[in-house]
């Protein structure tokens, strides 16, 4: 927490859609900022997958409650 309204994420994420189990799960790290605004909280998020080098990073915003 950097203060009441600011404070920073670090994730490891790992999943799949897949139909059977023996596919492998992609894997994936990032890192974020949250600021808890008046209408809930909003995140910045920056990613990127393990398994593919070279692959591009993602960045990700969402505002208010997870669903």
């Amino acid at each position: 927490i950097l203060n009441e309204s600011w404070s920073l994420a670090a994730f490891y994420a790992a999943g799949n859609a897949m139909n059977s189990f023996e596919t492998p799960l992609a894997r994936g790290i990032g890192m974020g900022v949250r600021y808890r605004s008046p209408i809930g909280l909003i995140r910045f998020d920056l990613a990127r997958r393990l398994d593919d080098v070279g692959e591009p990073r993602y960045f990700h915003i969402a505002i208010g409650p997870d669903l």
